[in-house]
Parts: structure tokens; sequence; C-alpha cells
């Protein structure tokens, strides 16, 4: 009798996060097949738009010195703009 190796799965795994307007823990497999992300659905999503367009939240300062930009190497750059949900969103 010979051993197999176990069979790898596709299936992608389960996520939980934290919804940052009502607080509910909910979990989903794939951002791109959550519609509502960050949110824990399309209720918060809304709401949560709302309140920027009754500009209820404000951006008070910039996020980083423009000047400062002038100092960072073009890999420090290209690092600051991709796209990565952080590991516990909301958390």
């Amino acid at each position: 009798m010979s051993e197999s190796a176990p069979e790898e799965s596709n299936e992608i795994p389960v996520r939980t996060r934290k919804c940052p307007k009502c607080g509910k823990r909910y979990s989903f497999r794939s951002v791109g097949q959550w519609k509502p992300y960050p949110f824990c659905s399309e209720r918060c999503r809304l709401i949560d738009l709302g309140s920027w367009l009754n500009e209820d939240y404000q951006i008070v300062e910039p996020a980083m010195d423009p000047d400062a930009l002038g100092e960072l190497s073009d890999e420090e750059l290209m690092g600051m703009f991709e796209e990565q949900p952080p590991e516990d969103f909301g958390h």
C-alpha cells in the first residue's frame, strides 16, 4: 500500500473581519467577491458613504508632507501604492 500525497485544496480560505461602521464580525472568502468590503453589508457601506457626503468625516492634514516625497526612492514610492488589505481590517 503506497501513501499518496494529500490533495491540495483549491478552496479560498475564509477570512473574518470586523465592520468599521457597526462593529459586527463577518466572514468572506474573497475581497473581489464580497461587494460591500470592508463593510459587513450594503447598508453599512451606504451609511458610511452618506457620512462622507454629509462631511461628517474630514481629512484634516495630508498623510505625508509633500516635500518629503522628493526624498523617497522610486521603490519606496511604488510600495506606498500597493493595495493590500490589512490582516485584520477594522480590529
